[in-house]
């Protein structure tokens, strides 16, 4: 069990609630389950993306846990939110 499939369940879970909450209009498509989504729900799901990707980071060893905070920034600049906003819009 990876830290990114312990974590995928929960953050699909708390999509599907937001998506229940914000009651966005479903898509036909014969074999994805595709909503029309809104500015309002793409910046409530960025948080959720985030989270998904810091907690896979801090779980994929223990070399992380104790990397100086400096370089924890500079991955979260210019990995984890490119990586996250891209995993989540593709796989969601």
């Amino acid at each position: 069990n990876t830290s990114f499939s312990s974590s995928h369940a929960p953050r699909l879970r708390k999509e599907k609630e937001l998506l229940a909450q914000l009651k966005l209009q479903r898509i036909d498509h014969p074999s994805e389950v595709l909503y029309v989504s809104t500015v309002s729900c793409y910046s409530k799901l960025f948080g959720h993306m985030i989270e998904h990707a810091v907690y896979v980071f801090r779980n994929i060893s223990d070399l992380f846990k104790h990397t100086p905070i400096s370089v924890k920034v500079s991955y979260i600049e210019n990995f984890l939110v490119k990586f996250s906003d891209l995993k989540c819009s593709y796989s969601s």
